[in-house]
């Protein structure tokens, strides 16, 4: 935890990451409880941005933008665990990354059998282990991100493979989107793609937007 406390501080500015103010220790009957406290933004992804008819590019650029979030925790050995709509906040534009109360360093074994994240969003890996939470599950669960700002609606956690190819998506989501959407739901942790890799795809997407 003291490691991930000096990442946020030592880069409090990143424009895709909520800003850390500060933090807090609760005692209570035994049990320890550390706050975070992070900037004041305008929402999250699911109430600003998800069901509002946007176009192509738009959606690809939210895209880009909760991947770079990713990418930051990534790149310093954080999974975060708990990727979804909600977890993703808006400040003036702008798609900030938050709540990383779940998240665990790369090289720190996880206590097999706690409950933490959303099920929704969780990859196969963890269904019955835990300790299996890699970057990988990170992407699966940011895959399901990518799926409900293009399907412009909510959905049920099963079946969305074959949706994406029986639904009425070909008349909003480009074949490379529908792709990419595609390897990140892969039930093989080793087919997803890193998120450097996601990132190059996405922005060859936003190019042909």
């Amino acid at each position: 935890m003291y490691r991930k406390l000096s990442v946020l501080t030592a880069d409090i500015d990143y424009q895709h990451f909520a800003q850390y103010i500060g933090s807090c220790i609760e005692e209570e009957s035994g049990c320890i409880t550390l706050y975070l406290f992070m900037e004041k933004c305008d929402g999250n992804l699911a109430d600003i941005y998800i069901e509002k008819g946007l176009c192509s590019r738009k959606m690809v650029d939210i895209c880009i933008e909760a991947a770079k979030g990713v990418n930051f925790l990534h790149k310093h050995g954080i999974v975060h665990r708990d990727i979804k709509p909600q977890n993703f906040l808006v400040k003036d534009g702008v798609i900030k990354i938050c709540d990383v109360g779940h998240s665990k360093e790369e090289d720190k074994i996880v206590t097999i059998g706690s409950e933490r994240g959303t099920k929704k969003y969780h990859p196969p890996e963890i269904m019955n282990d835990y300790s299996m939470h890699t970057p990988k599950s990170d992407i699966y669960s940011l895959g399901m991100v990518f799926w409900e700002v293009w399907k412009d609606g909510w959905i049920n956690s099963t079946g969305i493979l074959s949706s994406l190819s029986n639904t009425d998506t070909q008349k909003k989501v480009q074949k490379a989107m529908k792709k990419l959407i595609t390897g990140c739901l892969q039930n093989d942790p080793n087919i997803r793609p890193d998120i450097q890799t996601l990132l190059k795809q996405l922005d060859s997407i936003r190019q042909m937007s």
